[in-house]
C-alpha cells in the first residue's frame, strides 16, 4: 500500500512554485483596484477620486518631447487654455464694453478711481516715509468687538507713537474729495444706469438684494465710506477671471475700494488673483476645507491656510500699474500656532515685527499713502498659519473673490463655526454670493440630500449675519452622445434644486446657465472660444462674458427693473 500510495503521489501533477505567489498578487490587486473605486461610489469620499484630479499634462508634454517644466501662467496651461489676458490693462474687457463703460452718464468725468495714484505706482519696494507708512495698527478694541485679536507691530521709529494713538478714520466727505470725486457727482454717475445694456437673464427675487441696493445708494451719494462683496465658488472663480470683471465694473461706477482679500497661498496651481502679486517662498503647507485634516479645523475666510516654520517667508504687492495699483490699508490675517508665532515685517522696505497667540489675529497697516505697497513676511519663531491678505482704499466698493477649485458648498462644514463667524464678521460685508454645484454634479446625491447640506453650509457662511444673499447657479456642462455635445442631466438638476434652496432661505437666484443659452449651450460656447474643450470651464472671454451679465443684472435691480 505504501508503495501504490508513492506512485501515485508522484505520478500527481504539481504546480509551478511561482503560482501560489501570483494568486496573492493578484488578490492584493484587487484590493486595491476596489479600495480605489471605492470614492466612486460613496459620495463622501470624493477627494480621493484620483482619476478626476490626474494631471496629465507631464506625460503630454513628454509626448511632444517639449520642456518638463510647466508654462509660467497657470491659465494658459489648463485644458483649451488661450494665452492670459494682461491682468492691469484689463484685456478680458472687450473695446466694446470699455466703451459703454465709459460712456455711462457722469462716469467719463470721475478721474478718482482709474486715475494713476499719488507717487510712483507699483513699485516694487517704496521708499518707506518716516510717519504714515510705517506699520500702525488699528486700535485693540476693534479687535475685541470682532473677536480678533490685533497684534501690536514693532521695530520701526514710527511705531510705537502709531500704536499709542492710531490715525483717526478721514470722514466719508474727506476721503471722496481726495479722490477728485465729489459726492453729488458719485451718486448722479452711479445711480444712473440708462446706459448700461439690459440683461439678458434677470435675477430672480432680486427684490431680496434691496438692502445691498440701499448700500449702493448710500456709497454712491457720500454716507457710507465702504461696501464689501463676498462671492465664494469653485474652479470657476478660483483664477478671479469673472469676479475681475465684475471688480472693476462695479468700482468704475461706485469708487475703487481696493482688491480685497486674496490668500496667501492656495493648494492648487489654478489659482490666480488679478490686480495682486502674492506669493511665498519656502515650504508651506497648505490644508483647505475641502478636506479638513485640522485638529481644530480652522482655515480662514477663505477656506485655505498655510503653515510653516522659522525661515518660510510670504509677501503681497499692489499691482504694478492699472487697476489694482493703489492700496491705503493692508492687513495680514494669521495665527500663532501652538505657543504663538513671530514675524519679521517689511512694508515698503520698513522693518518691523509681528507677534501672535495662539488664537487668529489681523495685523494692520493703514494711513499709507494712496499708492503702490508691498508687505513681506518672515517666520523667526513658531509655525504661524497664514490665511490671507486685505488690500483697501479709504472708500469705495470692494469684491472679495473666494473661489477654491474642486470646492463643494456642503464642505464649509468642515469649518469649526466659530471660528468662520469671527472672520466673516471682521471682513463685515454687505452681500453674500454662494457660486457651487459644478462639482457637486458628479455626486450620487438625492434631492434631499443636497438641499440640506446646502442650506447647513448657507447657514455656516451666513455666521448668524442678516447680509442679504445671492446663489448663483452653475454654468452648463456638456457631454459627448451620438457625435453631439448635450448638457449634462444632472447639471439642470442640481439648478432646480439651489433656485429652490433660495426660495426657502431666503436669497435672490441667478441662472448662469440661462445666460448662456439653456440646452446645449456649453457645446456651443467651446466653437464660440467661450468655453474650454472639456466642456466644463470657460476661457477668461467666456468668465468675462458671463461677469459683465451678472453685473448687468445687478444694474437693473438697482434701477428697481424685473
Amino acid at each position: 500500500m505504501d508503495a501504490m500510495g508513492a506512485a501515485t503521489t508522484a505520478d500527481k501533477p504539481t504546480l509551478p512554485t511561482f503560482v501560489p505567489a501570483l494568486r496573492h498578487l493578484a488578490a492584493v490587486v484587487i484590493v486595491l483596484e476596489l479600495a480605489w473605486l471605492l470614492p466612486y461610489a460613496v459620495p463622501g469620499l470624493d477627494d480621493f477620486r484620483y482619476l478626476e484630479n490626474l494631471d496629465v499634462e507631464p506625460l503630454q508634454r513628454a509626448v511632444r518631447f517639449e520642456s518638463p517644466r510647466a508654462p509660467a501662467d497657470p491659465i494658459g496651461a489648463m485644458p483649451g487654455g488661450e494665452p492670459p489676458p494682461d491682468d492691469n490693462a484689463l484685456a478680458e474687457l472687450d473695446p466694446a464694453l470699455t466703451a459703454n463703460v465709459a460712456a455711462e452718464p457722469g462716469l467719463e468725468g470721475i478721474a478718482g478711481d482709474e486715475a494713476e495714484p499719488a507717487g510712483p505706482p507699483g513699485a516694487e519696494v517704496a521708499d518707506g516715509p518716516a510717519g504714515a507708512t510705517a506699520a500702525a495698527l488699528d486700535p485693540a478694541a476693534q479687535a475685541g468687538a470682532t473677536g480678533l485679536a490685533a497684534s501690536p507691530t514693532e521695530g520701526s521709529a514710527a511705531a510705537p507713537a502709531a500704536a499709542k494713538a492710531a490715525p483717526a478714520e478721514p470722514s466719508v466727505a474727506a476721503s471722496a474729495n481726495a479722490a477728485g470725486v465729489t459726492d453729488g457727482l458719485r451718486g448722479a454717475a452711479a445711480l444712473d444706469v440708462s446706459g448700461v445694456a439690459a440683461p439678458s437673464v434677470a435675477i430672480e427675487d432680486v427684490q431680496r438684494l434691496r438692502p445691498f441696493f440701499e448700500a449702493l445708494r448710500g456709497l454712491a451719494h457720500g454716507k457710507r465710506a465702504k461696501v464689501r462683496v463676498r462671492q465664494y465658488g469653485d474652479s470657476h472663480l478660483a483664477n478671479d477671471g469673472q469676479s475681475h470683471v465684475l471688480r472693476v465694473l462695479m468700482q468704475r461706477r461706485f469708487g475703487d475700494g481696493g482688491h480685497g482679500f486674496v490668500l496667501a497661498a492656495s493648494r492648487s496651481k489654478w489659482y490666480v488673483h488679478r490686480g495682486v502679486r502674492p506669493g511665498v517662498d519656502g515650504d508651506w503647507k497648505v490644508r483647505s476645507y475641502l478636506g479638513g485634516g485640522d485638529p481644530d479645523d480652522v482655515y480662514g475666510y477663505g477656506g485655505e491656510a498655510a503653515q510653516s516654520g522659522p525661515g518660510a517667508g510670504a509677501r503681497i504687492a499692489t499691482a504694478a500699474k492699472g487697476h489694482g495699483a493703489a492700496a491705503t490699508r493692508l492687513q495680514l490675517w494669521w495665527r500663532g500656532g501652538e505657543g504663538g508665532a513671530e514675524l519679521a515685517v517689511k512694508l515698503d522696505g520698513v522693518a518691523s515685527r509681528a507677534k501672535a497667540q495662539a488664537g487668529d489675529e489681523v495685523t494692520r497697516w493703514h494711513g499709507l499713502k494712496d499708492g503702490g505697497h508691498r508687505v513681506e513676511v518672515r517666520v523667526t519663531r513658531g509655525r504661524p498659519r497664514l490665511y490671507g491678505w486685505v488690500l483697501e482704499r479709504e472708500r469705495g466698493l470692494v469684491w472679495d473673490s473666494l473661489g477654491v477649485v474642486g470646492a463643494r458648498e456642503r464642505r464649509w462644514l468642515n469649518v469649526e463655526a466659530g471660528h468662520l463667524a469671527a472672520q466673516v464678521k471682521e471682513r463685515d460685508a454687505d452681500l453674500l454670493i454662494m457660486q457651487y454645484g459644478s462639482n457637486s454634479r458628479l455626486d450620487k446625491l438625492s434631492e434631499a440630500r443636497y438641499a440640506a447640506g446646502y442650506k447647513k453650509a448657507l447657514q455656516r457662511l451666513r455666521a448668524g449675519r442678516d447680509e442679504p444673499c445671492l446663489i448663483i447657479g452653475p454654468t452648463d456642462h456638456g457631454k459627448r452622445e451620438r457625435g453631439q455635445i448635450i448638457s449634462e442631466p444632472r447639471t439642470v438638476e442640481i439648478i432646480e434644486w439651489q433656485r429652490k434652496v433660495a426660495t426657502a432661505e431666503g436669497c435672490a437666484f441667478f441662472d448662469q446657465r440661462a445666460v448662456m443659452g439653456g440646452d446645449g449651450s456649453m457645446g456651443r460656447w467651446v466653437k464660440d472660444g467661450l468655453g474650454w474643450a472639456d466642456y466644463a470651464h470657460l476661457t477668461p472671454k467666456g468668465q468675462s462674458t458671463l461677469g459683465r451679465a451678472l453685473y448687468q443684472a445687478l444694474m437693473a435691480g438697482l434701477a428697481g427693473k424685473p
